[in-house]
């Protein structure tokens, strides 16, 4: 894995796509598709944020001269259907599924060498964030304006 990222990068990211949120956990993980034969190449690199109220997920893509920042994708997390940190003791993998019809993913947690520092302590973290954000809500409740006079004239 050639991306590193550090916490300036992390901050800037979460200050732009979830400004006044308070960032609650990080990890990263590699999506490996199985069409891909093992060629490092066709990898995705996620960086995955989680604030109070949404996950931010940050899809990287290597290039030939420069890994990239392929988009920022933003979920409520009543948006995200399950998260689930699985594997044995070496290899963990995350599994995110979604509500809206946005395809699941299903990422490699890296070890020590990974683009994150403790990613594996960062998705369970990240997990443990979705099952108390399930029961919010995904927007504010909306502000009830007192009630308007009628403009109707009776009599």
């Amino acid at each position: 894995m050639a991306i590193k990222f550090n916490q300036a990068y992390i901050d800037t990211l979460a200050k732009a796509h979830a400004p006044q949120e308070t960032v609650l956990a990080t990890s990263a993980g590699v999506h490996k598709p199985i069409w891909a034969l093992g060629i490092p190449f066709f990898f995705k690199t996620y960086l995955l944020i989680a604030t109070e109220r949404r996950l931010l997920v940050v899809e990287h893509r290597r290039g030939f001269l420069y890994d990239r920042m392929e988009k920022v994708e933003r979920f409520a997390w009543s948006e995200v259907a399950s998260a689930k940190v699985a594997g044995l003791l070496l290899k963990k993998t995350l599994k995110l599924a979604f509500t809206n019809g946005q395809a699941a993913i299903s990422m490699v947690l890296p070890g020590l060498l990974g683009p994150i520092a403790q990613a594996k302590q960062g998705a369970q973290t990240l997990v443990e964030t979705w099952q108390r954000g399930k029961t919010l809500p995904s927007t504010p409740a909306p502000q009830y304006l007192p009630a308007q006079q009628s403009y109707m004239n009776v009599g």
